[in-house]
């Protein structure tokens, strides 16, 4: 994990600001949608936030009015999560741990909710990663994950061109049965470790979890939407309102789940 924490450390530095681009901006709102009715009120509850980052989903589930943990690899980036979370006046509500989520020092069924956000396309052994949160969740309690969808992804790497070039499309190819992989921008380079969405129920079944629910998040981006629509963090309101309600349109359908970028589960632990 050495390199993946090099990474964020790095990515800590910006990561707050490409988080306003329009493609976060819509994918956090999905997250949000998907997440908040689950998350507990009470001040008792204890929910943890594995791959936490920089507290952006633990600030607000605290202050719904539980206690949070986040665990982080990154240094940096929970340097910007204790900023945040101080500049919030929550630090007795959410505990700042620094750690690998695949080892979490904590006693089977401690938490009421477990959430992990952009963290599961880190691991080529998911199961790994998967058990170990489910062993730390409570009986009957919910965990909410998410996972990059290969089928989009093999996509993505087809250009609109009607005429693509032979190594485009082996690439693509090659993706899609997983004998390439996507890059995070690093050296030495990180692997997307991408799912399908059968492969994620799957998963997530052979891990003890019944599944209640799986939505799509991002269907136009990126698949209809270029890189640069998508970076965009000026986008007019309006704009960003149209998106937003073209993407909550798509994730209430079960069916889109195979369109999705992202792929958000909810599934309760029997």
């Amino acid at each position: 994990m050495d390199s993946v924490e090099s990474y964020y450390d790095k990515k800590s530095e910006t990561y707050e600001n490409i988080r306003q681009s329009l493609v976060f901006r819509v994918y956090d709102a999905i997250t949000w949608k998907y997440l908040e009715p689950y998350v507990p009120t009470g001040v008792d509850s204890f929910v943890l936030d594995a791959g936490g980052g920089n507290g952006r989903w633990a600030i607000p589930m605290a202050k719904k009015g539980c206690r949070v943990v986040l665990v982080d690899i990154s240094e940096g980036m929970l340097n910007f999560a204790k900023s945040n979370v101080a500049a919030e006046g929550l630090q007795d509500r959410i505990e700042i741990r620094k750690g690998d989520v695949r080892k979490l020092d904590y006693r089977d069924e401690t938490f009421d909710l477990v959430f992990s956000d952009h963290t599961l396309f880190l691991f080529e052994n998911k199961d790994e990663l998967v058990s170990e949160l489910v062993r730390v969740l409570k009986r009957n309690a919910r965990i909410i994950l998410s996972a990059q969808n290969r089928l989009v992804q093999t996509l993505a790497h087809l250009p609109g061109d009607p005429t693509p070039n032979p190594e485009i499309l082996q690439k693509a190819y090659n993706v899609l049965q997983r004998q390439e992989h996507s890059m995070l921008s690093q050296e030495p380079p990180i692997k997307i470790h991408t799912i399908t969405p059968d492969e994620f129920r799957s998963l997530l079944e052979r891990n003890g979890l019944e599944i209640e629910r799986m939505v799509s998040k991002g269907v136009t981006m990126p698949l209809r939407f270029g890189q640069e629509f998508m970076m965009k963090a000026d986008t007019q309101a309006e704009l960003f309102s149209n998106v937003l309600k073209l993407e909550l349109a798509f994730s209430e359908l079960s069916d889109s789940v195979a369109l999705g970028g992202h792929i958000q589960a909810i599934a309760r632990k029997k």
